[in-house]
């Protein structure tokens, strides 16, 4: 994927690339990004180089949350007859819905017009992996456009080791970043990261030391950037404030969504998979409760109409008769005993 960092490309102190600890977090923003004049990356159909238009209506903040591992499901049974044919109807029609449901997601993920968040943000820390180690103080921060200049995602990327500053600054950062909308890019970045800086010196944060400051720590892959002035600016005083160096790619998401698929459409065929054992699971669990319910319910039934029956015989009708065989009992008794 060479990264490079505004033309010369960048890379954090010390050698060796790990894995580490990351966070990582991000959010739609629908900035009204227009395909200007020629610019953008050569090879990409077009790109969507050029200043954007004023700013249009911003609608409300989207924030995405990872979350792993199924949805809950809640299965509602009807009763009526039927019994396991009706339940096991009802498991094959449940586990086709959820299939259907989650080809859908995974699809509509593949496809390169929908930006999934999910995607960019394993995109973000790849990246965030290639331009630091995991002692330096970086984070890397993400704008990717989708096929309409209109969409786009953005994601801040950092390892565990500056989480102690970042965690607490990288909602006002966003905030700043909406705050400062400029036709410019990099002046936008710039601004947002000056103001959060401010507000850290404020608050009065001990910064990290040990990190080397580049303010060549950045990529436009589609020409936003009409001046990088005030960007590099943001990124020193950014630095200055909490000894992090920042790293900014902008990028189009077709660029990279398709090497994050795979593995995407592998977890949700794992997901699937789970979804569908915890269903079947629940409702073979269900059809044995319901079976066991019956089964007690028709003994109970069966004792209770016997009961019936009995308190409703009157007693004159068995009571001669045993009386007379016990009588016939006793006599024979007696005649056997005088013999």
């Amino acid at each position: 994927m060479g990264r490079g960092g505004g033309g010369g490309g960048f890379r954090g102190g010390g050698g060796g690339r790990s894995s580490g600890g990351f966070h990582s977090s991000g959010r739609s923003s629908h900035s009204g990004r227009s395909g200007g004049g020629g610019g953008g990356r050569g090879g990409m159909g077009g790109g969507f180089g050029g200043p954007r238009p004023p700013r249009p209506p911003r609608g409300p903040r989207v924030v995405h949350h990872f979350h792993y591992g199924p949805r809950r499901t809640v299965v509602y049974l009807g009763g009526g007859g039927g019994g396991g044919v009706g339940c096991a109807s009802f498991l094959i029609v449940l586990v086709l819905v959820i299939i259907l449901l989650a080809s859908f997601s995974a699809l509509s993920g593949r496809e390169s017009n929908v930006i999934n968040g999910d995607v960019v943000e394993q995109y973000a820390v790849d990246v965030c992996k290639e331009q630091f180690t995991e002692n330096d103080y970086g984070a890397v921060f993400v704008i990717a456009v989708g096929n309409t200049p209109d969409d786009e995602y953005i994601s801040c990327t950092y390892r565990t080791n500056v989480a102690d500053i970042m965690d607490d600054y990288v909602d006002y950062f966003y905030d700043a970043y909406d705050e400062y909308y400029q036709d410019d890019v990099g002046k936008q970045v710039g601004l947002a990261l000056s103001k959060t800086a401010e507000r850290i010196v404020r608050d009065g944060v001990e910064p990290y030391r040990g990190q080397s400051f580049s303010n060549k720590a950045y990529k436009d892959e589609l020409d936003y950037f009409t001046t990088v002035t005030t960007l590099r600016d943001g990124m020193e005083e950014f630095y200055d404030a909490t000894g992090i160096q920042m790293y900014v790619l902008v990028t189009e998401y077709k660029s990279f969504y398709k090497d994050y698929t795979s593995s995407t459409a592998s977890n949700v065929l794992s997901n699937i998979i789970k979804v569908v054992l915890i269903c079947v699971t629940v409702v073979v669990v269900l059809v044995i409760a319901v079976r066991f319910w019956k089964a007690k319910k028709k003994q109970k039934n069966i004792e209770d109409e016997n009961t019936a029956k009995i308190l409703n015989t009157p007693l004159e009708s068995f009571g001669d008769v045993e009386l007379d065989n016990l009588q016939k009992k006793y006599d024979s008794a007696d005649e056997g005993k005088k013999e």
